[in-house]
């Protein structure tokens, strides 16, 4: 075998080319779309006594809506309590 390579319109290498197009226009069309980031820094409070920090939630999201509608998102929110007790953690994703 003399190493050469038939790159004609059946050949295999043809077919790869075009599948490695199909796959990046696919990619670029998925990720048209709009995206969002939201951060949230809160200072919870007593109810009755506004004096008084209950705890401090911060919360970051985010989601991608494509062209087509889909919605893709999620949230992390970590609460630290002023007075003791555990902090806790939150993690939730959604889909529409």
């Amino acid at each position: 075998m003399s190493g050469s390579r038939h790159s004609g319109p059946g050949s295999l290498d043809s077919h790869l080319g075009c599948g490695a197009i199909a796959i990046v226009l696919g990619v670029s069309a998925a990720a048209a779309g709009r995206n969002s980031i939201g951060l949230e820094i809160a200072n919870d409070r007593y109810p009755d006594d506004f004096g008084v920090s209950k705890d401090m939630k911060y919360q970051i999201d985010g989601a991608h809506t494509f062209n087509n509608g889909v919605i893709f998102g999620g949230s992390f929110q970590y609460t630290d309590p002023t007075e003791g007790g555990s902090d806790s953690q939150n993690l939730e994703g959604t889909r529409s």
